[in-house]
């Protein structure tokens, strides 16, 4: 049954919605970086879900081919939080708040590198504010991607559309009897589901008028630096990795 226009939605629809709204900005992240040679190893869900999107456990992303230790490095960011948060005089509840935190900054970080990948390759994001958290990593909000050079740009209906179509693709190739899926650079339904929904910049009289996202995707960075600012109870400022490619 649908809920009338003057009805608030319940606790379990607004928590729904919040998920389903993280995948789709994952989707849309997938899709730009497979374009710049980016290729992905993602974790099948354990069940999944029927109301909604999920956003997607990324065990590794490559460049070029080469393991960038992806997973790996959040993984290490997020329990060395843990261990910094967990007292042994800790009940069984703020035990469980401890161990959410963790999960929930695992996805934010995943994200906030996603998009530093992107916006290192010259893709610029329009981006909406979010509260801040004392102990969790904001998991940032994205209204609008803008390709390098102003080639093209991305719409929030756009980015939710395609990230929708991405998250589905995924889920369509996941394997019951694999637990893990690779996702080459360049993937075809992603290059297609992009050039479909670009916009176009204003273009001069005799001049093209289509242009695939293929084409301006040409800028390749030496080296980038995935980082992250955090509460400085931690102590440091800022947790850093660097890679050369």
């Amino acid at each position: 049954m649908s809920r009338g226009s003057n009805t608030k939605p319940t606790l379990t629809e607004i928590k729904r919605e919040s998920k389903s709204f993280e995948a789709l900005q994952q989707g849309m992240l997938f899709a730009l970086l497979s374009n710049y040679g980016y290729g992905f190893r993602l974790k099948r869900p354990e069940r999944m879900a029927k109301k909604t999107l999920q956003y997607l456990t990324i065990n590794e992303v490559y460049y070029n081919g080469l393991p960038l230790r992806f997973g790996y490095s959040i993984e290490d960011f997020c329990e060395r939080q843990y261990q910094m948060e967990q007292r042994t005089e800790m009940t069984m509840s703020q035990l469980k708040v401890v161990k959410r935190r963790k999960d929930l900054n695992r996805t934010a970080i995943s994200f906030s590198w996603l998009i530093q990948l992107a916006e290192q390759n010259g893709i610029s994001f329009g981006k909406r504010k979010t509260k801040q958290a004392k102990k969790t990593v904001q998991l940032e909000k994205i209204k609008a991607v803008v390709l390098p050079n102003n080639s093209g740009s991305y719409s929030r209906e756009q980015i939710n559309k395609i990230g929708k179509a991405v998250q589905k693709h995924i889920c369509s190739l996941f394997d019951k009897k694999e637990k893990l899926l690779t996702i080459t650079a360049y993937h075809q339904f992603f290059i297609d589901t992009l050039n479909s929904n670009v916009q176009q910049p204003t273009t001069s009289v005799g001049s093209s008028k289509t242009q695939n996202i293929q084409e301006s995707f040409n800028t390749k960075p030496d080296s980038f630096v995935l980082k992250l600012d955090y509460d400085p109870i931690y102590q440091d400022t800022s947790f850093v990795y660097t890679y050369d490619y």
